[in-house]
C-alpha cells in the first residue's frame, strides 16, 4: 500500500472526481471537471497509474463528421442522383447539350455527371456529332456513400468508428473525403479507471489535511500530526522570467513628453500625414530654418499639397512671419 502522503492536492482531486463518477471517466471529461488543461491531467493520471491508484485504457477512434456541403447533400441527395432523375424524367436518353441547358451545370454538377457514370447509372454515347446521355437504371438502390451521409445527418453530423474500419468503408470514406463531403480524423480515446487500491489511498488522503505551509498554530495545536505535507521538489528550477525594458530612445521620448505636459502643454492626436502649415508655419519656423530638415520629416509625393480651410488664419500666420503681426516679434 502506498502512503497517502505521497499524493499532491491535484492527484487527490482527480481521484475524488473519479470516485464521484463511479470510478470511470474519459480524459477530456475529467480535465473539464478539474478545470485544468488536458495535458496537465494526463500527466497527473500517468503518475497515479505508476502508484497503482488508476488504470488507463486507450483505443483508436476514427471520427467522421459532415462538412457544410456534405450536410446539404445528406438532406437533398447527392447531385448524381438528381441528374439521373432528370434524365429519366426527360425520357431516359437525352442529348448532353439539352441536359446541361436544363440544369444549372456548375462545377459540382459536372463532377456529379462523372460520378453517375462511375457508379454505372448512366453512359454517354456518341450519335454522329451529338453526345447522348443514357440512363442505365431508373432508381438504383441507395449506395454505401449515401447511407453514410444519412447516418451522419441523423447523428448530429458526427460519428465515432471504434477500432479498424473495414476496407469497403475505408474506400467510401476516402471518396467522400476527396469530394469534401466529410472530414476524417484519427483520435486516441483515453479512459481512466479508479482501482480498489486507489479508493483506499483516497480514503486515507481524505481523512488527512493537506498542509501547504507549516504555521505556528499547526505546531502549538498539534494539528500537523493529523495532516500531511504537500510535496515540494526543492531541486526543481523555477520558471524563467524575462522582464521587459523600454528602449532608451523610448525612455527619452516619454521623459520629454512628461516634461512638456507638466509645463502646461496639452497632448493631442492627429493624422500621420499633416500639412507643413500646421507642423512648421504655425510654430513660427522660418521657411529656410534648418530645424525643418533636422527632425524626421518625410514628404509624400501624392498629394504634394493640401488646403487650409481657415483662410484668415493663413493671413495671420503670413503677417506674423513677415512683420510680427500684433505680437510685436520680428
Amino acid at each position: 500500500m502506498k502512503n497517502s502522503s505521497n499524493f499532491s492536492v491535484l492527484e487527490v482531486l482527480v481521484l475524488q472526481k473519479l470516485r464521484n463518477a463511479g470510478g470511470k471517466r474519459k480524459l477530456e471529461v475529467l480535465a473539464r471537471e478539474c478545470t485544468k488543461e488536458e495535458a496537465t491531467i494526463a500527466s497527473i493520471v500517468e503518475g497515479l497509474a505508476e502508484k497503482g491508484a488508476v488504470k488507463i485504457a486507450k483505443r483508436r477512434l476514427t471520427i467522421v463528421s459532415l462538412t457544410d456541403e456534405g450536410l446539404k447533400y445528406a438532406k437533398e441527395g447527392l447531385p448524381e442522383r438528381k441528374i439521373l432523375r432528370k434524365i429519366v424524367a426527360m425520357g431516359g436518353k437525352v442529348p448532353l447539350k439539352r441536359l446541361t441547358a436544363s440544369i444549372k451545370m456548375n462545377k459540382q454538377m459536372k463532377a456529379a455527371l462523372g460520378w453517375a457514370k462511375k457508379k454505372g447509372w448512366i453512359e454517354i454515347e456518341r450519335d454522329g456529332e451529338e453526345q447522348l446521355v443514357h440512363a442505365l437504371a431508373e432508381s438504383p438502390p441507395e449506395g454505401y456513400d449515401e447511407k453514410i451521409l444519412k447516418e451522419l445527418s441523423q447523428s448530429s453530423g458526427r460519428i465515432s468508428i471504434i477500432n479498424r474500419v473495414d476496407s469497403e468503408l475505408q474506400r467510401t470514406l476516402q471518396k467522400l473525403k476527396a469530394r469534401k463531403l466529410v472530414k476524417v480524423e484519427e483520435k486516441t480515446e483515453i479512459t481512466i479507471f479508479l482501482t480498489k487500491e486507489g479508493e483506499e489511498m483516497l480514503k486515507q488522503a481524505s481523512e488527512s489535511q493537506v498542509i501547504k505551509a507549516l504555521t505556528r498554530e499547526h505546531i502549538v495545536e498539534g494539528t500537523w500530526r493529523k495532516g500531511y505535507f504537500k510535496q515540494y521538489d526543492v531541486t526543481a528550477k523555477p520558471p524563467e522570467f524575462y522582464p521587459g525594458k523600454l528602449h532608451v530612445l523610448n525612455e527619452i521620448t516619454d521623459r520629454a513628453r512628461q516634461t512638456l505636459l507638466f509645463m502646461g502643454f496639452e497632448e493631442c492626436t492627429g493624422s500621420i500625414v499633416e500639412l507643413e502649415f500646421w507642423s512648421f508655419d504655425m510654430l513660427f519656423y522660418a521657411q529656410e530654418h534648418p530645424s525643418r530638415s533636422l527632425s524626421e520629416v518625410y514628404w509624400i509625393k501624392t498629394p504634394n499639397e493640401g488646403e487650409v480651410v481657415h483662410k484668415e488664419l493663413i493671413n495671420r500666420v503670413k503677417a506674423t512671419h513677415e512683420n510680427g503681426w500684433i505680437t510685436g516679434s520680428k
